[in-house]
């Protein structure tokens, strides 16, 4: 991120920060690289976690999703597609 090329082009190194507490009613993190973005709203990748019985079945899904997505509006061209789901266990 931030390379010298990119930042001509807008891409910056400077993170946007921000806070969440962590309660019951969240059931998993997704983090994932453009590629993942580039084609699939926040709401889909919920949609798509939300429906698998693991992190690895969401995160395959999710990269699954993403890539026939790029080959659909790129002539075949992929970005990178990366993705990290992390599911919260809360004990009461």
């Amino acid at each position: 991120l931030g390379d010298a090329l990119a930042h001509r082009v807008g891409v910056s190194s400077d993170p946007e920060i921000s806070t969440h507490e962590i309660d019951a009613s969240d059931r998993f993190l997704i983090l994932a690289s453009d590629g993942i973005w580039e084609f699939i709203t926040n709401e889909e990748a919920v949609m798509i976690a939300a429906s698998c019985n693991s992190p690895d079945e969401a995160a395959s899904k999710l990269v699954a999703e993403a890539h026939s997505r790029w080959v659909q509006e790129e002539d075949g061209i992929v970005d990178d597609i990366t993705v990290v789901v992390i599911a919260f266990s809360h004990k009461s």
